[in-house]
């Protein structure tokens, strides 16, 4: 349910403009969603017995919109 809530918001942010700065991060947010997402799919999206759940399958779309958005058509 986490990796759903952090692939959620890298989609939702990925929409921001690369010039738009959000105020209050430490880093640039593309950095941020970059990891959020990473960290959502190697946890999760990458273990077996995970992906035998609605959840997983859900995740695992949420990726592909994730990897759409980011022009990794292929790896999508």
């Amino acid at each position: 349910m986490l990796a759903r809530q952090m692939l959620l918001f890298a989609a939702a942010v990925q929409q921001l403009s690369t010039n738009e700065v959000v105020p209050g991060l430490t880093e640039h947010q593309h950095i941020i969603i970059k990891a959020l997402a990473e960290a959502a799919i190697k946890l999760v999206n990458m273990d077996d017995a995970l992906l035998g759940t609605l959840e997983g399958v859900e995740n695992f779309l949420f990726e592909i919109f994730y990897h759409i958005d980011c022009g990794n058509i292929r790896r999508a």
